[in-house]
């Protein structure tokens, strides 16, 4: 049974208020939850708190050391946007230069990460944006693997919860004839709302509290105040309320709705319909794990990841410096064995180990250059993304430029304005260029700066000078 879990599991944590959860997806087969466990915290101390995490993998037996890292939605900051294109490498430019505008940091300081969630018949693209600082990814990382483990992804949990009603939809056939809904996930510590129109999401809502809050008029005053802000900013009106997470907090809210709020509301359990090991630990309902079960499920088809691109080629590194040293071991251990066959009392085994291990370390100078290497190719992808090239610009000039324009300055600087220096028989032939200039597709705010009239050799020419930017 070690072994099945071993090679299927999905481990996913959360951290970062007063306690840790853990939830285990056998993928083994079928998905089972095979462990859903959860402990409080005993100090804010990074060091203490992956002593704790890893005491936890220890203690349930958790056998996979790669983790899904889930982030409260209350610790990032989100916004929908429209941006008018449907390219992924397009947006992702995009959203990097909006994601420096939604935080007074530098773009070295801020990580984002983005869900595409609706497209348009006209090619635009409605994008969920998650922004956080550097600083807080980075202490969450390093208390990862202070415990002994690595992050394959950092999830966001508004996408985390959507990803469990999915999930929970398919599995229980919910009614989705409702246009307009609202899905919370109540937890201890915070309640976290999504809004989904016509199965969209177009709404995120989260606020936390101290755990010993649960369930009290203010908290229960805010779920309300959030789906009637919903309301009047949309002009949306909900139809349905879904509720799940801790039953205790759960339940005082379904109360409260249902009592004061004119708007239908169906109760589900965490877990329901989905199969869970006996095994798994003690009664969870006292707490939320909807938004962990949801990436242990259905993770593979979450879009949104916070992991930092370094640390992702840090990770991706390792496993080829451990691919490298494996594939070595393999090949040393069929050279002795066929030595072995030979003649095994020939060869000394000790000496052998010691001709092995020097050989495993002469490989290192090769394996840092694969690591260069790597970089090096990395920045070169990065700059064949960057539109448009210097040879794109001179190629629409060219292709533009007719035989009756002169240029004798084309300046152009990567996000600073083209500016065209020549000149024209007359005015006329620099308007006609301006034209066919503003109708492309590759120039924006086309403007004609200065014109100036001069003879040469008894020929009258305008001189001119012309300012754009690509678009």
């Amino acid at each position: 049974m070690a072994k099945e879990k071993l090679l299927g599991t999905k481990v996913v944590l959360e951290f970062g208020g007063s306690y840790i959860r853990v939830c285990e997806v056998s993928r083994y087969k079928k998905k089972t939850i095979a462990r859903l466990v959860y402990a409080e915290l005993r100090s804010r101390d990074t060091a203490v708190i992956s002593q704790e995490i890893a005491g936890l993998f220890k203690t349930h037996h958790i056998h996979g050391r790669k983790v899904i890292l889930n982030i409260p939605r209350h610790l990032v900051m989100t916004r929908f946007l429209r941006f008018p294109s449907t390219k992924e490498e397009e947006i992702k430019d995009m959203v990097n230069i909006e994601a420096i505008k939604q935080i007074p940091y530098s773009s070295d300081d801020i990580i984002s990460g983005f869900k595409v969630t609706n497209s348009t018949s006209e090619g635009y693209a409605d994008v969920f944006l998650a922004v956080t600082k550097v600083k807080t990814v980075d202490r969450f990382v390093g208390i990862v693997r202070n415990a002994g483990l690595s992050i394959e992804r950092i999830a966001v949990g508004s996408e985390s919860l959507l990803l469990w009603f999915e999930g929970m939809r398919a599995k229980k056939a919910l009614s989705a004839a409702s246009s307009n809904i609202v899905i919370i996930n109540a937890g201890v510590e915070y309640v976290n709302m999504i809004f989904l129109s016509r199965g969209k999401l177009i709404y995120v809502r989260s606020f936390s509290f101290p755990a010993q809050r649960q369930a009290n008029e203010n908290i229960l005053n805010e779920v309300v105040k959030s789906i009637t802000v919903f309301q009047r900013q949309k002009n949306l009106s909900v139809e349905k309320v879904f509720l799940t997470g801790a039953e205790k907090m759960a339940g005082g809210i379904e109360n409260y709705l249902r009592e004061g709020f004119p708007v239908q509301v169906e109760h589900i359990k965490q877990a329901d319909s989905v199969e869970v090991d006996a095994r798994s630990g003690k009664d969870f309902n006292g707490f939320s794990f909807a938004e962990l079960v949801g990436l242990g499920l259905k993770g593979d088809e979450g879009k949104i990841d916070m992991l930092p691109d370094r640390i992702r080629s840090e990770n991706e590194f390792h496993v080829f410096k451990s691919n490298i040293s494996k594939t070595i071991m393999l090949f040393a251990f069929i050279i002795l064995c066929s030595l072995g066959l030979i003649g095994k009392e020939i060869y000394d085994k000790a000496g052998m180990l010691k001709k092995l291990k020097s050989r495993i370390l002469t490989m290192e100078p090769l394996i840092e250059k694969a690591k260069r290497m790597k970089k090096d190719i990395e920045i070169i992808k990065k700059e064949i993304r960057k539109k448009p090239l210097a040879i794109d610009v001179l190629a629409g000039i060219y292709k533009l430029t007719s035989g009756d324009i002169s240029l004798y300055l084309v300046d152009y600087e990567s996000n600073k304005n083209l500016v065209l220096k020549g000149s024209a028989p007359a005015l006329n032939n620099i308007i006609n260029y301006l034209k066919k200039l503003e109708d492309s597709n590759l120039f924006g705010s086309v403007k004609l700066k200065y014109t100036n009239n001069r003879k040469i050799k008894g020929t009258k020419i305008t001189e001119f000078e012309i300012v754009c930017y690509l678009t």
